[in-house]
């Protein structure tokens, strides 16, 4: 009883920390296939966004295990990504 009291405590106080987003950060990414590692922390696939030109939409490839993404796209050097993270490393083991 008092085991389940402390844990909701915890979630109350702490829950909103445990589950917060970084602020959105973008970096340029050529394209040219090769993985690149996005950042240290874990990137929210989801919230992944390739800049696009004329409309058009990019292909990418994002590897969660390994939070790489790799765009291949020809006629490109390179183009704008922008992601958010979370707070922590989940894919480092």
């Amino acid at each position: 009883m008092l085991r389940g009291l402390f844990i909701c405590i915890y979630l109350i106080l702490f829950g909103p920390a445990l589950f917060a987003q970084t602020e959105e950060q973008c970096k340029w990414v050529k394209t040219d296939g090769t993985p690149i590692v996005l950042d240290s922390l874990t990137a929210i696939p989801e919230s992944i966004k390739v800049a696009q030109l004329e409309g058009q939409n990019i292909p990418f490839d994002f590897q969660l295990n390994t939070n790489t993404i790799s765009i291949s796209y020809p006629g490109l050097d390179s183009v704008i990504v922008c992601f958010r993270t979370l707070p922590y490393d989940l894919h480092t083991k």
